[in-house]
């Protein structure tokens, strides 16, 4: 049964306290029956959370299992509704899977094996998280979380460029460089204009303006006869999008892993708990 059966009843069956200018937000959460079902999940699995407005953090939002508590960047008090409530609603989302993230931190020993499987927690979140946002405000609303790489492979690609993925091998893994990702090499072995060049590919992919992809692809592979980061960084691009470079999906065989090549197997291969 629903716990929420009138939105002013949130704060006091869901959250132990929330910034007033929130409030709009959580009315449109307590009147969606799939984001009633995770907060309820969430307080079944942690009792009533926090949610703390207006700190400076990195990233625009954190959920903490152990304080119970959702942080939201201050730079979100004065975003659209829209971009509000995902953004809460994300970590909520985060909040409910907190036994499966669990589980793969005290069971999952190999370095790649953990974060990637963290980044499809998230992902699932994520796509949860779009699909009840569209669904409250209409297609046409603008808000962050809009933007997800539905394919897997494309948002871990995202994650481990902008660092995300990092963050995560530094929390979890007690060494932090066992972690190398599953790009075609590892990021260490870009320089950041190479990682730049890679993040704006996925970026316009994502957004579906192929104008923008192919003038930065043009750039990058101009450049990688004369510069050995951006003849990698194409390389990884061709793995994730193997249609713009051939007709078919496959890459020839002259252009696999070199023996000599450091890094983990290559797999063509993109939030926020932590």
């Amino acid at each position: 049964m629903c716990k929420a059966l009138a939105p002013y009843l949130t704060s006091n069956l869901y959250f132990s306290t929330y910034p007033p200018n929130l409030q709009p937000a959580l009315e449109n959460l307590c009147r969606h029956p799939d984001a009633i079902h995770i907060l309820d999940k969430v307080v079944d699995l942690h009792g009533k959370i926090a949610i703390v407005h207006g700190q400076d953090y990195e990233r625009a939002a954190t959920w903490d299992w152990n304080t119970k508590v959702i942080a939201l960047n201050t730079q979100l008090a004065n975003s659209s509704l829209a971009n509000r409530v995902t953004y809460v609603l994300f970590e909520l989302c985060n909040a409910a899977q907190t036994e499966e993230f669990i589980q793969i931190i005290n069971h999952v020993q190999d370095p790649e094996e953990l974060v990637r499987n963290i980044e499809k927690l998230e992902h699932q979140s994520a796509l949860k998280t779009r699909s009840i946002a569209l669904s409250i405000f209409g297609e046409h609303a603008e808000f962050d979380l809009k933007h997800i790489h539905t394919d897997f492979n494309l948002y871990y690609a995202l994650e481990q460029i902008s660092g995300h993925s990092e963050e995560i091998a530094k929390r979890f893994i007690s060494n932090p460089r066992d972690y190398q990702g599953n790009l075609y090499y590892p990021l260490s072995e870009l320089h950041q204009a190479a990682r730049n060049y890679l993040y704006a590919l996925l970026y316009y992919n994502l957004h579906k303006n192929d104008l923008a992809f192919t003038h930065f692809l043009d750039i990058l592979r101009a450049g990688a006869s004369a510069d050995d980061s951006e003849r990698k960084a194409v390389d990884c691009a061709l793995l994730l999008f193997p249609d713009y470079f051939f007709k078919g999906p496959t890459a020839p065989a002259e252009l696999e892993r070199p023996n000599d090549a450091a890094g983990p197997t290559i797999g063509i291969a993109r939030s926020e708990l932590l």
